[in-house]
Order: structure tokens, then C-alpha cells, then sequence
């Protein structure tokens, strides 16, 4: 798995011809937004190396042996130090959110050390999305002017004992919200049912199928776009349509909790992953999002390989014929 990510990475960084985290740090003619790598091979790649960060970090949870533990370790880390060259921060937060959710859930009880430190993690976290969206914005790493503008946000009424680093995480925290409470009061529903379906289907679909969809939404500032993963279908189906993306979620959370149920490693890391994409779903629609969903595929796939190989068509010469092409 990892020679696979190596090998991936370097492919793209000579497609692209530049590193996004270096051209940050350099002050190149690039940024990171100029970093698509591979037409869709980079949505295979980083959903791979995600999966693969998860995947390392449960065995490193659960090894018993004390070098296992520490070669997972290295190698989850590893595998993340690929991803932080892609100077991109919900990456970097998915990751962090799922193996958080997964350290979590192997304490046989949750005691108040637990809860001080996971508060204490979170609040490092927040600082550090406020300080990589800083550097982002051009500015000095403790120069928050740049949000507070775009926000207009009164730093008067700020407290004054909290970094202004955190106010990036206050306006990426209640302006989702924000901006689905103006489509609700602003935008009567058209109940169209193409655009509805282009808020249900996966991502590389609908944009194929639908693409003359007006994925636009009514926002209290233009530059703060986040509306929820609600707001495309409530604009196209309504309440209606915010409950049924509702059912959807709840389908895929019992599919793949079925699917990998017996499988207690798959469990683990897909139930993290599922955790991830609904907590996100607070600031965008991840349930389309192919560069979420698709780490999913990742941890339920192996489940049809083993039943494929335990599977029988018949005796003899046939059933070993089968297993040696499945092999």
C-alpha cells in the first residue's frame, strides 16, 4: 500500500511539475490551487492514502506487539506527510477527525484525562486551521486580517484573550448554518428534478449527466459559500428533499455497518470514515463528494473478494478452476 501512494505521489508531482507545499513555502509563481494532479487518477490516490493513513492507525490501535505497533505508527505517519504536500487543509482535518474517532472508541471507559486531552488536541487543531489559513491567505502566520475582512467581523466585540487564529474556525463554524437559514427565508424551492438528482448522485456523475445545474446558492457573503450538504437539495426538492438526503445518509451508515460487520478491522475504519462524512455534512455535502465517499470503497471492497473466494460453483476441475482465476 504505501509503495503504491510513493509511487503515485511522484507521478503527479512530475505531471504537475511543482509540490504545492514548496511553492508555498518558496513564495512560488504556483499555489495550491494550481495542484489537480492526474485527471482522476488524484481522487483514486488521495481517497487510497486516506484510507490507507485509517487503515495504518487502527492496526497501530489494536497490535499487541510493541514493534508492530511502532512500524504502523511510522507508517501512518508516513503515509500523512504525502498528504501534507498537498498543502490542503479539509484533508489533513478528515484524517485527523477519523483516527480521533477511532482512538476514542477503543477506551474501554472514557475518563476525564481522556476528555482533557481530546478538548486540548481540539483546540491545537482549531489554532493550526487558523494558522495554515493565514499562511494561505498570503499573510503572516498570525495575521488574521484577512478573514476578519471577509467576515466583517467587529474585532472590537472579539475577546481579546482569544488568538484571532480562532476566528477562522468561528466563521467556518456558524456560517454554514448561517447561509442555509438565508436559503430557507430567501429562496422558494423550484422542486426541479434534475437539479435534486445532481444533489443525490455522486459528484462525477451528476456534473456529467446534469451540467447545466445551477449549483449557486444565496449567501450572506459571497466569499463564505458553505451552506451545509443541505442546501442543494432543499433549493431543488425542499423539506421533502432535505429528508430524503436524510434517508440516504441513514441507508449508507446501515449498508456498510452490514457489509463489513464481520470483518472487525473493516468495521472499525469504515464506521470512522462514515463518522468523518456526516460531520462534515454540517459544511458541505459529502454523501456526493467523491473525494470523501470513496475511501469507503476502499474498506467494504475486500469483503466481496473474500466472499468471492469462499464462494463454490461446483466440484472438481471446475470449483479449482474458479479459485485460481479469483487468485
Amino acid at each position: 500500500m504505501t509503495i503504491i501512494i510513493i509511487v503515485g505521489f511522484m507521478a503527479e508531482f512530475l505531471y504537475e511539475g511543482h509540490v504545492p507545499i514548496i511553492d508555498e513555502l518558496t513564495g512560488s509563481v504556483f499555489t495550491y490551487k494550481d495542484f489537480i494532479g492526474i485527471p482522476t487518477f488524484h481522487v483514486f490516490l488521495v481517497t487510497f492514502a486516506e484510507f490507507a493513513v485509517v487503515y495504518f492507525f487502527y492496526c497501530f490501535i489494536y497490535e499487541k506487539e510493541r514493534k508492530q505497533r511502532r512500524q504502523f505508527l511510522l507508517l501512518s505517519l508516513f503515509v500523512c506527510l504525502f498528504l501534507i504536500t498537498l498543502y490542503n487543509r479539509a484533508v489533513l482535518l478528515n484524517v485527523i477527525i477519523m483516527c480521533t474517532l477511532m482512538k476514542l472508541s477503543a477506551f474501554k471507559k472514557l475518563k476525564i484525562r481522556y476528555f482533557v486531552i481530546v478538548v486540548l488536541f481540539g483546540i491545537f487543531v482549531l489554532w493550526g486551521f487558523g494558522v495554515f489559513g493565514n499562511i494561505r491567505s498570503g499573510a503572516h502566520w498570525d495575521d488574521s486580517s484577512y478573514i476578519i475582512g471577509v467576515a466583517h467581523i467587529d474585532i472590537s466585540k472579539f475577546p481579546a484573550f482569544i488568538p484571532k487564529e480562532f476566528s477562522w474556525a468561528y466563521v467556518y463554524i456558524v456560517s454554514p448554518l448561517g447561509n442555509l437559514n438565508d436559503q430557507v427565508l430567501n429562496v422558494a424551492p423550484t422542486y426541479n428534478l434534475e437539479g435534486f438528482l445532481y444533489f443525490i448522485f455522486p459528484d462525477a456523475v451528476s456534473k456529467r449527466i446534469f451540467p447545466s445545474v445551477d449549483t449557486s446558492f444565496a449567501l450572506a457573503q459571497p466569499l463564505l459559500t458553505v451552506c451545509t450538504g443541505f442546501a442543494g437539495v432543499y433549493k431543488y426538492g425542499g423539506f421533502g428533499g432535505m429528508f430524503f438526503l436524510l434517508i440516504c445518509l441513514a441507508a449508507l451508515v446501515f449498508f456498510v455497518g452490514k457489509l463489513t460487520e464481520k470483518r472487525s478491522e473493516l468495521f472499525i475504519v469504515s464506521n470512522s470514515i462514515l463518522c468523518c462524512i456526516l460531520l462534515l455534512m454540517f459544511f458541505d455535502n459529502m454523501f456526493i463528494l467523491s473525494g470523501y465517499t470513496f475511501a469507503l470503497v476502499y474498506s467494504c471492497v475486500p469483503v466481496f473478494f473474500k466472499r468471492a473466494a469462499s464462494y463454490k460453483p461446483g466440484g472438481g476441475r471446475n470449483n479449482f478452476c474458479a479459485k485460481k482465476l479469483l487468485l
